[in-house]
């Protein structure tokens, strides 16, 4: 028989549902206060959501590979970086997401890391004076989605595509995770 997760608690708790295993840490625990309930914490079902926007935003905007690269594109036949991302945003997590510069993207929307995994984004300051120029989208296999200007279309290229590049201008880059909790609210 499994045991409540909190057994005595200052204020009303309600646990949604209790601990059977170690295979089951999905739960949902919320305080009760006057008419409305405040929820607590979902960790395990937040972080599995977050893993599920990840692989739809890195299955949208693999779609997008061969469409015409167009400054200031937004979509849907046509695109620049930062509209790549907004486009895969919209389509993988929250319909009303708007669209942003990369600058905008990296500053609201991003976290930084170390490493990236599919559906994290790299970010570039070609040549180091804080301000970002361009995003590139992280799918499976260490590959990236890459609106590539100079080609004219979103490309399919190896994860260190752009580095040499950026540090041959002096620039930086930025891996960073979305933060999904900014995206959907």
């Amino acid at each position: 028989m499994s045991q409540p997760i909190f057994k005595q608690a200052r204020t009303p708790l309600t646990v949604d549902r209790t601990i059977n295993s170690f295979e089951s840490l999905d739960y949902r625990a919320s305080i009760k206060m006057k008419s409305f309930q405040l929820p607590v914490f979902d960790v395990m079902a937040s972080k599995n959501r977050m893993l599920e926007y990840a692989a739809q935003y890195a299955s949208t905007v693999t779609s997008l590979i061969g469409k015409p690269y167009v400054r200031g594109a937004n979509g849907p036949d046509k695109f620049d970086c930062s509209g790549a991302v907004c486009y895969g945003l919209r389509n993988s997590s929250n319909p009303g997401f708007g669209d942003y510069t990369a600058h905008d993207l990296y500053t609201k929307f991003s976290l930084p890391t170390k490493s990236v995994n599919a559906g994290d984004l790299i970010f570039y300051d070609y040549t180091g004076d804080g301000r970002i120029d361009h995003v590139v989208s992280v799918i499976k296999n260490r590959m990236i989605v890459h609106p590539s200007s100079g080609a004219k279309v979103i490309e399919l290229r190896p994860i260190n595509y752009l580095n040499n590049y950026t540090k041959s201008k002096g620039g930086n880059i930025f891996p960073t995770n979305i933060n999904w909790n900014k995206i959907t609210q």
